[in-house]
């Protein structure tokens, strides 16, 4: 069961909503109808002290995205009324969105001092299924990990065992997918259509899950973030019950 509230260490306020899926293949159409569900339960938790409208509804969320596919929230009707009442600007309010399993989830976050943020579900019973061993969670590991993530992750991975060993490679593939978002491009990956701008797996890599992420970023990542005019990108990561989720944000620089 996935928690009603759930905080991560972000350095930011910021909170998610999730909404169950159906079971088998759904539309487009019903997509983004659990979207805007799932960002309307999030924005009510990260605005609870600001009173926000027992009464909104899902069709007041303006959806938006860039020619990269980022996702951005204004508000319409009674939530337009109340965020100007409140000196609330959409522009400072960042949300990311995944799915996986039966789950869609929203991470939503109010900070002026925010460039963007990612997040990302990983469905563990997948990585559990017959014939994904320890050998094809390191065979999948080295798909998208860079030599120097490798290493790092072979050398804090040693002695454990196949769970443990699961969650890693989740933990490391999850937190590849949150900063691919927080920095805006998404990733290149095969079964993707092509956009110019996304990055390449190896790109984004992670040094240590614990006590505290730290994130690797390559000379592409990094050229995307000086480009942003980015200071510092930070992330964490949890399992909670059935799923492994990761979130990233990245902050303005303060130069």
């Amino acid at each position: 069961m996935f928690p009603e509230t759930l905080l991560m260490r972000l350095s930011v306020a910021h909170a998610f909503g999730h909404v169950g899926l159906p079971a088998g293949r759904f539309s487009r159409t019903a997509e983004r109808d659990t979207e805007k569900i799932a960002a309307l339960r999030a924005l009510q938790r990260l605005f609870a002290d600001q009173h926000f409208p027992a009464a909104a509804h899902p069709a007041e969320l303006l959806w938006q995205r860039d020619a990269l596919g980022k996702p951005a929230i204004d508000w319409q009707g009674g939530l337009a009324d109340w965020a100007a009442s409140r000196q609330l600007c959409a522009r400072h309010l960042h949300v990311s969105n995944t799915h996986d399993g039966p789950l869609h989830l929203v991470l939503a976050a109010y900070e002026p001092g925010l460039l963007g943020v990612g997040v990302d579900l990983v469905y563990l019973p997948r990585l559990r299924r017959p014939g994904k061993d320890a050998d094809y969670l390191r065979r999948l590991a080295t798909r998208f990990m860079s030599v120097q993530e490798w290493q790092a992750f072979t050398a804090a991975s040693h002695g454990e065992d196949e769970e443990a060993l699961r969650v890693r490679v989740a933990a490391h593939f999850s937190l590849m997918e949150a900063a691919s978002k927080a920095l805006g491009t998404g990733l290149r990956l095969a079964m993707r259509g092509a956009r110019p701008l996304a990055l390449p797996p190896r790109a984004l890599g992670v040094s240590r899950l614990r006590p505290e992420v730290r994130l690797l970023l390559g000379p592409e990542a990094e050229a995307r973030r000086q480009a942003l005019r980015g200071g510092e990108c930070a992330g964490d990561w949890a399992v909670c019950g059935e799923y492994l989720i990761s979130a990233v944000v990245l902050w303005r620089s303060r130069e």
